[in-house]
């Protein structure tokens, strides 16, 4: 659990295509949420209409970027809060012991972006989810647990333990929340770790449409 993060000293040291296009991005923002307020209390039925397709792809080097960025600016739904550098990233990237995978959320507006990053260290018996985090942009859309939901498939399917690094600050509350929902529980030996048991059958929202590229 090293690197904790440190958003005030650190500024991302490229310009990603998500932040270029920010302008446009508020743009489709301002829509979705002017028609979102039109159906009052019943945000379902909102998020229905919305056509919304949630895409993960194992990340290449083109995420590169992105990734860097998501890590330092999220804290909120951010399960530890490491930093981890553009080198250390792509040294990720190209090793067999690592999976890292990277999520995008589209919807009848346009694109999100990419909103997700998981990082898995695996080992002959165990996954260990040494970052995994979500931008705070897709809050209210109900994809929180739809990486996680995948990664919990994942290591069922190639019956792996799965563990969860988590580090409790005052800012990821609603992260450990998303990850109790999604079956993960206290590790009883170790400290700032979480495990899921894998026998629970997960579902994610009707209203979310899966792509695995």
């Amino acid at each position: 659990m090293d690197n904790i993060l440190s958003i005030d000293s650190f500024i991302p040291k490229f310009i990603t295509k998500e932040s270029s296009i920010r302008r446009k991005l508020y743009i489709e923002d301002e829509k979705r949420k002017t028609e979102e307020d039109s159906y009052g209390e019943v945000n379902t039925d909102f998020l229905r209409t919305q056509k919304m397709e949630f895409v993960i792809n194992l990340a290449n080097e083109s995420d590169l970027q992105r990734i860097e960025e998501l890590i330092h600016r999220t804290n909120q739904l951010n399960a530890t809060g490491c930093i981890y550098s553009y080198e250390e990233i792509k040294n990720f990237l190209h090793s067999n012991n690592y999976l890292v995978y990277i999520a995008e959320l589209k919807d009848k507006f346009g694109s999100f972006g990419k909103i997700g990053v998981c990082l898995i260290e695996k080992s002959t018996e165990i996954w260990t989810l040494k970052l995994f985090l979500m931008s705070c942009r897709v809050i209210t859309r109900g994809v929180g647990n739809v990486l996680l939901y995948y990664v919990i498939s994942e290591a069922k399917k190639q019956a792996k333990k799965l563990y969860c690094e988590f580090n409790h600050t005052s800012k990821n509350r609603l992260m450990y929340i998303t990850l109790k929902l999604s079956g993960f529980q206290e590790h009883e030996k170790a400290n700032n770790l979480l495990i899921h048991s894998l026998e629970e059958h997960l579902k994610i929202p009707e209203y979310i449409k899966l792509i695995i590229q």
